[in-house]
């Protein structure tokens, strides 16, 4: 009986131990696949934006796209616009001034009857539990990443908003005329702290950061709460 009982009782430890790790394993590899999911999707926007195919947008000679738009509400709302602009010869550096002489926006109003959305946008969902955090523990992020080219030397350039609420769901609104000519975007790095249980301590969370003057995939880097560089970890 004692032997038999020993028995049962290291079996259930065994057990317990295995049952643990196999949790941890799967407990941090879907940490791995919504941290890395979310800095494939920014990868994603700055491969769409250096390597446009087509000069127009929505088939309309007058248009061309020239960058993109996310927007991040609440740390779970993502979603990605394409921004689009006359085509034309434009004397100016600042890549912001030329746009906006360019009328970029992401709403298309060739239709002045009917302005829509240009192009398809995007939504991101992050994986599993996870939610996108600005470096204050338990903030959801709120802002906007813009991703651009210059319409005439075609460098991409990357502007940053934090902390505003955007509403772009209506053509009148002109949020992204607004904010670039208020001088809302700025140029500098962006950290978005993904924690991934959507709540606990700073020491789970990761840190995808966009590097400041980011040009191309390379500018995404992702930290982990081990790397002492890690913003979202302190």
């Amino acid at each position: 009986m004692i032997e038999v009982s020993l028995f049962l009782a290291i079996t259930g430890l065994i057990f317990l131990g295995v049952a643990l790790g196999v949790s941890n394993s799967i407990s941090q590899q879907r940490n791995n696949d919504a941290v890395q999911s979310f800095a494939e999707f920014l990868r994603k926007t700055y491969s769409e934006v250096t390597n446009v195919q087509n000069a127009t947008e929505s088939g309309r000679s007058e248009l061309a796209m020239y960058g993109k738009l996310i927007i991040i509400q609440d740390g779970k709302k993502i979603d990605s616009y394409s921004v689009i602009g006359k085509i034309k010869d434009i004397a100016e550096n600042n890549t912001l001034e030329a746009l906006i002489k360019l009328d970029a926006n992401i709403f298309d109003y060739s239709d002045k009857d009917n302005a829509k959305l240009a192009g398809i946008p995007e939504t991101f969902v992050p994986k599993w539990s996870s939610r996108i955090e600005s470096i204050e523990l338990d903030t959801p992020y709120n802002g906007a990443l813009l991703v651009v080219r210059h319409p005439n030397s075609g460098s991409v350039f990357t502007y940053v908003m934090q902390g505003a609420s955007m509403n772009v769901g209506n053509p009148s609104v002109g949020f992204l005329v607004n904010a670039l000519k208020n001088g809302s975007f700025k140029i500098g790095a962006a950290d978005y702290c993904i924690n991934p249980d959507g709540g606990g301590d700073y020491r789970n969370r990761f840190n995808v950061r966009v590097v400041a003057n980011a040009r191309n995939a390379s500018g995404v880097e992702i930290l982990s709460p081990e790397n002492g560089g890690n913003v979202c970890a302190k």
